[in-house]
């Protein structure tokens, strides 16, 4: 094919130089920005919602031993080294929380799992709790059934 004088070859509406204006970079910056302060609150709530099943499971484990412990001893352990634990606050297995004994007699008994590091911005449940009867709480924001 034999080339003219008119004809370069090039099918570039700005001449032989393609590419894009600032202008459509900064739009396509603003919209990624916009979506990104959107979505990132948001993944972070979820995270930490789903950072929460830690310390609820550490705390019926530890519920559970507590009813143990009763049936062997006729009373509550009144921290978490009586029921075979290393610490008397132990933590999670990722340390999102640590659990003990936040108030024990012979007859009853609250367990507390305490938020810790980027979990304790979790101001929707913060603390979680469950006593003897099996009642479950929170002192948070949110409702225990929220949390829970």
């Amino acid at each position: 094919m034999v080339k003219t004088n008119g004809d370069h070859g090039s099918s570039c509406r700005y001449g032989s130089h393609g590419g894009f204006t600032l202008i459509e970079l900064m739009i396509v910056i603003m919209i990624v920005s916009i979506l990104v302060s959107i979505a990132y609150p948001s993944y972070l709530n979820q995270m930490r919602s789903s950072r929460r099943a830690e310390g609820q499971t550490l705390l019926l484990e530890a519920q559970s031993k507590q009813e143990r412990f009763y049936t062997e001893n006729n009373s509550y352990a009144n921290n978490m080294t009586a029921m075979g634990y290393g610490n008397n606050n132990e933590a999670t297995e990722n340390g999102w929380y640590n659990v003990s004994v936040s108030a024990s007699s012979a007859t009853t008994f609250t367990l507390s799992a305490a938020p810790q590091n980027d979990q304790a911005k979790d101001a929707e449940c913060a603390t979680l709790t469950i006593n003897h009867l099996g009642v479950k709480g929170e002192s948070g924001t949110g409702t225990a059934a929220d949390c829970w």
